[in-house]
């Protein structure tokens, strides 16, 4: 997969403001998630439409 490759050069990948987080667009969906550099991981936190990923 393309985002476990190198995930800060993906251009829809976009650090999300006021957060550690991130986002990655898949169609209409969002993916919300961490990385961990020091473990190699990714930890995805929220997969939802556009509309509700971002409500708490």
């Amino acid at each position: 997969m393309e985002l476990s490759e190198n995930p800060y050069r993906l251009k829809d990948v976009k650090k999300l403001k006021g957060d550690s987080a991130y986002r990655k667009r898949v169609g209409d969906f969002r993916m919300i998630f961490d990385i961990i550099d020091q473990k190699l991981v990714i930890n995805v936190l929220k997969v939802d439409n556009r509309g509700q990923v971002y409500k708490k």
